[in-house]
């Protein structure tokens, strides 16, 4: 073994929390293999990272506020709306969910909207219309991100049997 791969070997030693021999002690090849394929793996790791970081850009989940519980393929309830909204809701959700989306309800996203039910694969909302007016409805559409596609609904259209996405 040369020099310069004998400091080579030692700054991988170093780097990877093995106590480092000195000069005279001649390395084992195992121990080096083992050092080699560490740094190789941590290399592949980062590479992962930084493909996961830019899925989940590339999807919707970089607009949910983190700081709220979000649950997938959780149908929240509230007391504020009526029965006929939450029916339609969960309705909704069931139907995507058979077809293998990933669906969140009552999402709050960075903006501080929520979201009846939401798909961050496929950047899309399902906003269910029950008791609002038109105006309403449209001014609360308005509010959302630019680069999500919005899909109105109306409640009592998707409590009908015959009704599909």
């Amino acid at each position: 073994m040369d020099r310069r791969e004998y400091q080579e070997t030692i700054k991988l030693y170093k780097k990877m929390g093995f106590k480092p021999p000195s000069e005279g002690v001649k390395m084992e090849e195992d121990k080096l293999k083992t050092i080699r394929e560490r740094q190789k793996n941590s290399k592949m790791r980062t590479i992962e990272k930084r493909n996961n970081r830019r899925l989940s850009e590339r999807s919707g989940y970089y607009l949910i506020d983190k700081s709220y519980n979000v649950r997938e393929g959780h149908c929240k309830m509230s007391r504020q709306r009526n029965l006929e909204h939450e029916l339609a809701k969960a309705k909704v959700m069931k139907l995507l969910m058979d077809i293998g989306y990933k669906t969140y309800s009552e999402v709050i996203l960075t903006n501080k909207c929520i979201a009846d039910v939401y798909l961050p694969e496929k950047l899309r909302i399902y906003e269910i219309r029950s008791s609002e007016s038109i105006k309403e409805f449209n001014e609360k559409i308005r509010n959302y991100p630019e680069e999500i596609e919005i899909i109105p609904l109306e409640a009592k259209k998707v409590l009908d049997k015959g009704f599909k996405l």
